[in-house]
């Protein structure tokens, strides 16, 4: 099975897949993951993915067309976040954070982080934000580590 570059990340040994076929229509066959390539193909920007399926009756054919569902594992880990949140620049991706330090008063800590998934108006980041963490949803050009800014709505408000 080729998965697109984007979704290689979710698929691991032992993920759970179904298969189905032309022939059988309304049978679903069980399968799982058994070895993933290591190296993305990048004339079709694939990966190939090697999948075992339980095929205990012999009613499936070596080369048949198949159609596979392979749910992708999501990493409870990640935080979505608005688009208009991401700063791009030279160095990447980043959030710019906001520390509190005294009720009103906050600075900024432009973080580095990485996308996990790009949903249009939102972003799935895997590593570089907490949970918990508040953001600017439209950071301003120019916008630095150690500026200061004043929070008039939170997430945590509404």
């Amino acid at each position: 099975v080729f998965v697109p570059q984007k979704s290689t990340q979710h698929v691991t040994v032992g993920s759970k897949a179904s298969v189905t076929v032309p022939d059988y229509p309304n049978k679903t066959y069980d399968a799982e993951v058994a070895r993933t390539n290591t190296v993305v193909d990048p004339q079709s920007g694939t990966m190939m993915v090697q999948i075992i399926i339980n095929n205990q009756s012999g009613e499936l054919l070596s080369g048949a067309y198949a159609n596979v569902l392979l749910p992708l594992s999501s990493n409870s880990a990640m935080v979505t976040v608005p688009s208009s949140a991401l700063i791009f620049n030279a160095d990447g991706l980043s959030l710019a954070i906001v520390e509190v330090t005294d009720g009103e008063t906050a600075s900024v800590q432009i973080q580095p982080v990485e996308i996990a998934r790009d949903l249009g108006r939102t972003v799935e980041i895997i590593q570089g934000i907490g949970e918990h963490q508040m953001i600017i949803a439209n950071p301003p050009d120019g916008i630095q580590n150690g500026d200061r800014v004043r929070v008039v709505n939170s997430a945590k408000d509404s």
